[in-house]
């Protein structure tokens, strides 16, 4: 048996003979502070004595995080270069080797014990180093790293030897393995503690959070946030104790440990949540120092709705090999998340935009058939006993699902064009607040935990606003007149039937109030209205002379954090589901078009005139694609320019006007015939076939599923149950 540390393990590894690979990927890990560090040889101020000694946690020390491919070979290899190009020249040969280096930090976390490597070396891993901070700087502890005097002898328990020059392997908590298997285990979990046998306590559950957070805070996060959410409503009568949990998790961690989980996405995460859910406090006072968050006049917390912490936060540093040359990546809460090739769409103004965009892979109606509950009503077959409102919303969700494999999946995200960023099933954007706003506007207020970890955390807000983008602490009367669905139940509206018209983006920082940001940003090319374009990492290439030009270029930063929120997120698909439906309420709000006046003295409006299925899924194509063809009052309109070709030839066919007005309406009524509405939708057709993205192939997909049974939409006039 091999007497010595290092000599032993590259021997059973069989790399004693052979150079060891330390590449860039291997040293894919970032120092935590990110602040310039200088060292000293020294020796750790430890609490305790002897074997169960360890660094005293008053004292931080520094960490790593780690990225993907990142080896401990790598890691000590980084430590190594940190020491020999800070210390003194003196102290530089007190320094180890890097491989033993690299295995005495695998002591440290556990290698040679009996619990698994694998569950210390993972991607968001803060691995500690024995470098602590004391009053005269960062002291490195060389006796750390060094192996001892008669070497390691059990061998047994050391582990795989490979593991030097195995990178850090991807989350894999339930997290990351689908929302019903991560929500199926915090029951579990919770049931542990408040069930009708409890094993533990809620202080207990938040201790072994506040210990999993420490070791790894990008694994955490996800988890321990639904954990605050089900302790929202919990037992008969149901009670919040979600300050229970985030108490005991505050109280587990030193005022160190917090500055340090809080400098991560992952920590930030959570202490942000924790900070919402607590009164004001001891621990909501540590926490709001933690976070740097700003104080007002009174020296009282600002919300965090109000202002964003002034910590800088990180990911994981990125390393993306094996991806396909053109695809792009970006770290979202320590996961890596691909977002596609960049795609560039030039505009009529020569503009250029370029970007990254994903399709998806979540169908809409996969997701619609698993959680038909959790969006509220009866879906596509409502039967006899459904109410007039079950009716009509299972008629628009059965139109939004014909045309879902038109628009996109529900992870879909594209920022290629002046949209800035569209997601979603029916592409929401947000450079309009019709649109996406309107859509985290209710997601907010559906799940402000959810919205916060995924968008408010990067300053990212949302505010009801009247159609001008005007808003109002207390709503004023045109953001109540603009919103007519969003206060309907006054201060007790229900979430479920909240649904703003209108939404605007605004932009948190440190230092000021929240930053509106205006709609309008569809050409920034001179300066003007670049508060979204530049929120979201759009930037404007420059040319030799740094001068702008007409190319702009997104940063994948927000389609991953997008994408991550809608993989995870069971509430970001069915308030996509119910904002799906919604459409056909803002399209009888919008569409104000009318037909016949001057014909036959009676307008038809779009109700009568789109009454078959195929003709509502139409308008909400072109609704979602080219707003302005069905919006805007003028000749373009393709609800006007189709009525005036069938208007001129019916009458062309009948003679007269009085003999075409007689043949296009039932007799004795004002209402139009189902031939003539049939007509109209061929012709209507042919409108839409000039206007929005790939029009004719959009077309085509919609035509094709006129009386389709069973799942096509049907062409008879009066078949479309969802208009009211």
């Amino acid at each position: 048996m091999p007497t010595t540390l290092v000599s032993g393990l590259l021997a059973a590894a069989g790399l004693a003979a052979a150079p060891l690979p330390i590449g860039p990927a291997a040293r894919n890990a970032d120092f935590l502070p990110e602040t310039p560090i200088v060292l000293t040889i020294g020796s750790l101020v430890k609490t305790g004595a002897g074997a169960t000694a360890i660094p005293d946690r008053d004292r931080p020390l520094l960490q790593v995080v780690l990225g993907p491919e990142a080896t401990p070979l790598g890691v000590a290899d980084r430590l190594y270069d940190l020491a020999r190009n800070t210390l003194p020249a003196v102290d530089r040969g007190k320094l180890p080797k890097v491989v033993d280096m690299a295995v005495l930090l695998l002591r440290r976390l556990g290698w040679d014990s009996v619990a698994a490597m694998d569950a210390n070396w993972n991607v968001g891993a803060l691995v500690p180093l024995p470098v602590q901070h004391v009053a005269a700087g960062w002291v490195l502890d060389v006796g750390e790293l060094t192996a001892p005097a008669g070497g390691i002898t059990d061998y047994s328990r050391i582990g795989r030897v490979a593991r030097l020059l195995t990178g850090a392997d991807p989350l894999r908590p339930p997290a990351d393995q689908g929302p019903d298997r991560l929500r199926a285990r915090v029951a579990a979990d919770l049931l542990t503690a408040i069930g009708p046998a409890p094993v533990t306590t809620l202080p207990g559950i938040g201790a072994a959070l506040a210990e999993r957070l420490r070791r790894n805070p990008y694994d955490a996060v996800i988890y321990t946030v639904e954990v605050l959410r089900a302790l929202q409503a919990t037992g008969q009568p149901p009670v919040d104790r979600r300050a229970e949990l985030a108490t005991a998790l505050v109280a587990a961690l030193r005022d160190p440990e917090l500055d340090l989980v809080s400098a991560t996405t992952g920590g930030h995460g959570v202490l942000r949540a924790c900070f919402t859910v607590l009164a004001a406090g001891a621990s909501r006072d540590r926490l709001g120092a933690a976070l740097l968050q700003p104080k007002d006049a009174q020296q009282r917390y600002f919300g965090l709705d109000q202002r964003l912490p002034a910590r800088a936060k990180v990911e994981p540093p990125l390393s993306a090999p094996g991806l396909p040359r053109s695809s792009k990546a970006a770290m979202a809460l320590g996961r890596r998340i691909e977002v596609g090739a960049d795609s560039a769409k030039q505009k009529r103004d020569q503009s250029v935009w370029f970007g990254p965009a994903v399709p998806g892979v979540l169908k809409p109606g996969d997701v619609y058939a698993a959680y038909r509950a959790s969006i509220g009503r009866p879906g596509p077959s409502a039967g006899p006993a459904a109410t007039v409102a079950d009716k009509i919303f299972a008629a628009r969700i059965a139109a939004s699902l014909a045309i879902a494999p038109l628009e996109g999946q529900l992870d879909g995200v594209r920022m290629a064009d002046m949209a800035l960023l569209s997601f979603g099933c029916q592409q929401w954007s947000l450079h309009v607040n019709k649109e996406g706003p309107a859509l985290l506007e209710r997601l907010r207020a559906r799940e402000p935990l959810l919205f916060d970890l995924h968008f408010g955390m990067h300053g990212l807000a949302v505010a009801i606003c009247d159609s001008k983008g005007r808003i109002a602490t207390d709503p004023v009367q045109t953001v109540v007149a603009d919103n007519p669905l969003a206060f309907t139940g006054g201060a007790a509206n229900a979430i479920e039937e909240y649904y703003p018209s209108f939404a605007t983006v605004l932009r948190l920082t440190a230092g000021a109030d929240p930053a509106n940001l205006p709609e309008g940003e569809l050409a920034p090319i001179k300066g003007k209205n670049r508060g979204r374009f530049e929120l979201l990492g759009w930037t404007v290439e420059l040319d030799k002379n740094g001068a702008e030009t007409l190319r702009r270029r997104a940063a994948p930063d927000w389609a991953a954090r997008f994408r991550l929120a809608m993989t995870t997120t069971p509430e970001v698909w069915t308030t996509q589901m119910q904002q799906a439906a919604f459409r056909f309420t803002r399209l009888i709000g919008e569409v104000t078009v009318t037909a016949g006046q001057s014909w036959c003295g009676h307008r038809h409006e779009l109700t009568e005139l789109l009454s078959s299925e195929g003709a509502a899924a139409i308008a909400a194509d072109v609704h979602i694609n080219a707003p302005s063809a069905l919006v805007d009052l003028n000749a373009d309109n393709i609800i006007t320019a189709a009525w005036n070709r069938v208007q001129a030839a019916l009458t062309t066919e009948a003679g007269s006007v009085a003999a075409a007005v007689a043949a296009a309406h039932v007799p004795g009524t004002n209402r139009l015939n189902d031939a003539t509405l049939q007509r109209f939708l061929l012709v209507l057709g042919g409108r839409r076939s000039r206007r929005g993205v790939s029009p004719d192939k959009r077309l085509g997909y919609v035509m094709s599923l006129l009386d389709k049974t069973p799942d096509g939409l049907s062409a008879r006039p009066g078949s479309f149950a969802g208009w009211r």
